[in-house]
This record gives C-alpha cells, sequence and structure tokens, in this order.
C-alpha cells in the first residue's frame, strides 16, 4: 500500500493534473473512499495559524492511502499529487464515473498496518 502526501509547492496543482481530470472530481476522489482510521481531533492548518479545523483521519482506495491533511491541503492551497497517482484516479474515474470506491476489508486493514 502506498502512502500518498502532497508535493510540490502551493499553486502547483493544475500543472500536474493530467487532461481530463478537474479539482473537483480529484477532491470528490479523495473524500469519497473509505476511512480507515479516524480520531475526534482537529489538526491545526499549517499555513492558517488561527484555523484548528483539519480531521485526524486516513482514506484508502486499495492501492494508495492518504490523510485528510494531504486532502485538504489539496484542496485549500492547490498542492499537488504525485503524478502515478493523479493518473490512477483519472483512470477509476474514467471507468467508473463518480461512483465511491469499494474496498474490501483486508485492503482496509493492509491500508491501516502501513500507516502504523
Amino acid at each position: 500500500m502506498e502512502y500518498v502526501t502532497k508535493c510540490g509547492e502551493r499553486g502547483s496543482l493544475e500543472s500536474l493534473l493530467p487532461s481530463g481530470l478537474s479539482k473537483p472530481a480529484l477532491i470528490g476522489y479523495l473524500r469519497s473512499c473509505p476511512v480507515v482510521l479516524a480520531a475526534r481531533t482537529l489538526l491545526p492548518d499549517q499555513y492558517d495559524p488561527k484555523a484548528e479545523d483539519i480531521p485526524l483521519a486516513y482514506l484508502t482506495d486499495g492501492e494508495f492511502v492518504w490523510s485528510a491533511e494531504t486532502r485538504e491541503y489539496v484542496n485549500r492551497y492547490d498542492f499537488g499529487l504525485p503524478e502515478h497517482f493523479l493518473r490512477h484516479v483519472l483512470t477509476y474515474r474514467q471507468t467508473n464515473g463518480d461512483e465511491p470506491r469499494r474496498v474490501p476489508k483486508d485492503l482496509k486493514d493492509a491500508a491501516l498496518r502501513s500507516i502504523n
């Protein structure tokens, strides 16, 4: 299971998105995948010291795992993600549209083990 985190600089997302994948579609995908670990804790936003509203959670699509923090930084500040992950999301959406990703329990368990 590969852990995905933000990369590049603020504002770099648009230049990394493959043709056919919009930011709203990417964020929708990052939000719709199953949560494998969550806490009631909210994390501070590293780029806005007044905000402490980022969920402490991890999500997976069965091949990759990412934090809600990564998702929020992509959404709020347009940080990039690895190109192979963006192509992975595009391929899924081309085949399945907005259909939420279904992840078997054994892959959710693998995702959980990968973040511990």
